[in-house]
């Protein structure tokens, strides 16, 4: 919501803001790094001092191009669609989720997932069709923006560990490749012109852009954390909660218009969004029962094994031992 009003309001130049916001980010990050290299060791610092190298950001080049992909068309999409139906228009990551992961994993969907699916695209069709709501610009963006998503969360995970699990070192190098990567980004969008009236802007739109620098970098920062220390299946499934409380918020906040098309497409998507993290949640649940039953059994084997190396020992010695008594009698 916050977002709609800077993009509809104040500044309508999304690619932009998305630029600045970057920037915001970058040099609170640098900042907060020097300023923890004063205080002394035994105050550890929020996150480390910024010394980027070459070979990690190259290991972090694709999740920043499908981040500033992901956000330039998410940005633009609410530009064209009311918050209540701005999830119905960014409803088809589901799908380019199963799709990526079939032709890049060659993993096979159950058919559970497949009905949530098809529920989820149902919600984004039946949206489409009330141009009252949902814009024909905001379905083309919003589904964009899906795809970059989808992209981005294969390479979410992958960033993580080339940066040693530190969610923060990520961070730092999103904002700084993601600052270059949206300056060709923002004149590919026609906001060549941005920067006279950025001068002109009084203290107002200078107030909320960095308002939404600040909240944008608290964004980024805890959606690393999230995959980092979960998954992003659980990622996602904070997503579509967060999604019900944004169309509830556009209605009862801001007064977003309600047509029967518009309910039954906020309804199907969401309710297919939350069946598709139930029945992953269940599937994740049975795959880590699975794989402590297989753990469980490998130990009992080795178990037995040792038990029988113990025995014929025991044997050996003992057989020894009647055969030198003997001897000496």
């Amino acid at each position: 919501m916050q977002w709609r009003r800077i993009f509809t309001d104040t500044f309508k130049y999304p690619v932009f803001v998305s630029w600045f916001q970057q920037v915001v980010g970058l040099l609170l990050y640098v900042g907060l790094g020097e300023l923890g290299a004063v205080f002394p060791p035994s105050m550890p610092p929020i996150v480390p001092r910024f010394r980027p190298s070459w070979r990690t950001a190259k290991a972090i080049l694709p999740l920043t191009l499908s981040f500033v992909g992901m956000i330039s068309f998410s940005n633009t999409c609410l530009l064209f669609v009311q918050v209540s139906t701005y999830q119905v228009a960014r409803s088809l990551t589901l799908l380019f989720n199963l799709v990526l992961s079939y032709l890049v994993l060659g993993h096979v969907s159950s058919v559970k997932v497949r009905l949530a699916c098809v529920l989820v695209v149902s919600g984004f069709l039946v949206g489409s069709f009330d141009p009252s709501t949902l814009q024909l610009l905001g379905v083309i963006t919003g589904a964009c923006s899906s795809v970059f998503q989808a992209i981005y969360m294969v390479f979410i995970k992958r960033a993580i560990i080339a940066c040693n699990n530190d969610q923060n070192v990520v961070s730092g190098y999103n904002f700084l490749l993601a600052s270059v990567l949206f300056l060709p980004a923002i004149y590919a969008a026609g906001e060549a012109h941005v920067w006279r009236e950025l001068l002109a802007a009084d203290y107002h739109v200078w107030g909320w852009l960095l308002l939404s620098g600040l909240l944008s970098s608290f964004f980024n920062v805890t959606s690393f954390w999230c995959v980092r220390v979960t998954s992003p299946l659980t990622f996602n499934v904070v997503g579509y909660g967060k999604a019900c409380l944004q169309s509830l918020g556009g209605i009862v906040v801001l007064g977003d218009k309600v047509t029967a098309k518009s309910t039954m497409g906020i309804m199907l998507t969401l309710a297919g969004s939350f069946w598709y993290g139930q029945i992953k949640v269940a599937e994740r649940g049975k795959e880590r029962a699975a794989e402590g039953k297989k753990e469980d059994g490998e130990v009992r084997v080795g178990e037995k094994s040792s038990e029988s190396s113990a025995v014929t020992t025991d044997s050996g010695g003992g057989a020894a031992g009647v055969r030198q008594r003997t001897g000496r009698t």
